[in-house]
């Protein structure tokens, strides 16, 4: 109570995304983290397209480590025997990194849900006031 009295959010209730997300008990700091694992997800999705259009030889250097039956030493052995196997490997993740960025995506529009703002919203704006709210708290609890 003595941190939400002190901090100028509690006093001039607005309809913030900030406020929509502390009301319905989200924590700010896992809004910015999907935020975050959305830009993540997004770059994975780009360079893997890029790794299935014009895959080079890296491919040939990802190896996995076969230990021996009593795990005291191993060798490393391709994961890949070749491109195509390569490139049909890149595919799966691809699908699965879409898969990760829907999820992602379909979690932040259900936080979002509900929020009435009273116009239309400037999102770099809600984000930096959720990134102020956040440090502000870590400020006060450290002290």
């Amino acid at each position: 109570d003595q941190w939400f009295e002190r901090c100028w959010f509690g006093m001039f209730p607005e309809p913030t995304l900030l406020n929509h997300l502390l009301n319905l008990g989200y924590e700010p700091e896992h809004y910015l983290d999907m935020l975050e694992n959305v830009e993540t997800i997004k770059s994975d999705i780009e360079i893997t397209k890029q790794n299935i259009a014009e895959p080079s030889d890296e491919w040939k250097d990802i190896v996995y480590h076969k230990y021996n039956d009593d795990f005291t030493s191993y060798e490393c052995v391709p994961c890949y025997n070749s491109v195509d196997e390569y490139i049909a490997s890149e595919k799966e993740d691809l699908e699965s990194y879409k898969a990760d960025l829907e999820e992602a995506l379909e979690e932040l529009k259900d936080m979002r849900a509900d929020w009435k703002p009273e116009k239309e919203p400037n999102m770099n704006e809600e984000i930096e006031l959720i990134k102020k709210w956040v440090k502000e708290r870590e400020d006060f609890i450290n002290e």
